[in-house]
């Protein structure tokens, strides 16, 4: 097919604007010759790749903040075993004002451009997450009188307080999969964090999923975050137990 695309409405399912679009996950079936064709065209050499979404708001007018495209996604390509893909929609770098706009979409729209393409999928899952680092907008306020020549400039309102810190027991320099803990899921976050930023997404991620117990960062500060199988003392021992194999700021957290 030429470009065949895929329309979701979840207008039903939204009923408040406190959250914001964080990601979609696509899960691509087992078989490689189906898994593969979210990136890939049915004739592997046609030179067709990729897929586009568009976010749609309540009237199916495109947004003005849309997902960040694929090639800037950590997963770009099929690989063997793959069955998730987590597509992130907000960049770092975003604005207050685009995590707004991000809690506006109720369409979204799938396609795969190009000649020989095929949608083939298990299930398509929108991820939200909480807008609750940001204060409550305020009424817009009406135009205020002009100051008088000598009347002083208001003072700055103060910063805002910094994102709570989760708990946790931190383990420098071990890597998880040395050890013999069994991870049930994880989440990618983005790189170049702080071991306390990470920690910040956990304790956010646990609000949502309290099966989330542990944090790992990586020596250039990428974030991912494990469900474990086992039990808080066999983390905990395990861990301490685990020999130091990595260097800078890597480690596990344990909230």
């Amino acid at each position: 097919m030429l470009a065949p695309s895929l329309e979701m409405d979840f207008s039903a399912d939204v009923t408040t604007t406190d959250s914001y679009l964080f990601a979609v996950e696509f899960k691509l079936p087992e078989p490689e010759e189906y898994g593969r064709l979210l990136f890939e065209a049915v004739e592997a050499n046609d030179g067709a790749r990729g897929y586009e979404l568009v976010l749609r708001d309540a009237h199916h007018v495109p947004l003005a903040v849309q997902c960040e495209p694929w090639t800037t996604q950590s997963v770009q390509g099929w690989t063997a075993g793959l069955r998730h893909v987590q597509h992130r929609c907000a960049s770092v770098l975003a604005t207050e004002d685009d995590y707004y706009e991000l809690a506006r979409p109720r369409y979204l729209t799938l396609t795969l451009p190009g000649a020989m393409r095929m949608i083939w999928l298990e299930d398509l899952v929108l991820q939200w997450r909480t807008i609750e680092e940001f204060p409550p907008r305020p009424p817009p306020s009406p135009d205020p009188p002009p100051a008088p020549p000598t009347a002083a400039s208001p003072p700055f309102p103060p910063d805002p307080s910094p994102p709570p810190v989760a708990s946790y027991t931190w383990y420098a320099g071990v890597d998880l999969a040395g050890t013999a803990l069994q991870s049930n899921a994880t989440l990618q976050e983005p790189c170049q964090l702080t071991r306390d930023a990470c920690s910040h997404l956990l304790y956010e991620q646990r609000l949502r999923d309290a099966r989330f117990q542990c944090f790992a960062l990586t020596e250039s500060g990428c974030c991912t975050l494990h469900t474990l199988t086992n039990t808080t003392a066999v983390v905990t021992n395990a861990l301490a137990a685990a020999p130091v194999t990595r260097g800078g700021a890597a480690g596990v957290g344990v909230a």
